[in-house]
């Protein structure tokens, strides 16, 4: 063999070599993603017909009053989804009352195009006992959801109200330093 020929052989030998290192090496990369569910934040803010409830988004710092025997409705704009997934459902409520001791009742529903109740989300209302009278406290409840069937037009509503005869609660929604601070509802797969 030619001294050239032997060259470009081992050249090509040489080239395969580091080519599958590069294919070994890069073949073989891994990562780690955090998938984190939706966060939806009441506004006091009206959206069409009903407060907003902002979608991973949080409102400017505000307050809302809610008297017994009224309710107080928040609603997403349409999702333009067609399906949601089977979650954990958790409502914090940053608020206060009047009267120690006082019951809030909170629902999660689907809301038809005309912002009419279609489904309720959890199969019973989440019930907070209030017990703060000059200070807001932080409350939470959980409940459980079944994967959800959508049109696109469909939209997500909280609907609060509250159980007492003479009370008034007030809840603080809006951006806050501490989010353990902010009124919310967390979604996490099951």
């Amino acid at each position: 063999m030619k001294k050239g020929t032997l060259s470009i052989i081992i050249g090509i030998l040489l080239i395969g070599i580091v080519s599958a290192s590069l294919i070994t090496h890069f073949a073989i990369i891994t990562g780690s993603v955090e998938v984190k569910g939706l966060v939806f934040y009441p506004d006091s803010h009206i959206a069409e017909k009903y407060y907003n409830l902002r979608i991973n988004e949080v409102p400017d710092e505000e307050e809302l009053t809610l008297i017994d025997g009224e309710n107080i409705i928040f609603e997403t704009s349409p999702l333009e989804i067609n399906e949601f997934y089977e979650a954990d459902y958790t409502v914090y409520m940053r608020i206060k009352t009047n009267v120690e001791g006082n019951k809030l009742w909170a629902e999660l529903w689907v809301l038809d195009g005309d912002e009419n109740y279609k489904e309720m989300i959890c199969d019973n209302p989440l019930i907070f006992d209030i017990g703060a009278t000059t200070n807001f406290w932080t409350y939470d409840q959980t409940c459980h959801g079944e994967e959800l069937n959508y049109d696109e037009e469909d939209r997500l509503a909280l609907r609060i109200y509250g159980a007492g005869q003479t009370s008034n609660y007030t809840l603080r929604v809006g951006d806050y330093t501490d989010e353990s601070k902010i009124s919310r509802i967390e979604v996490s797969a099951t």
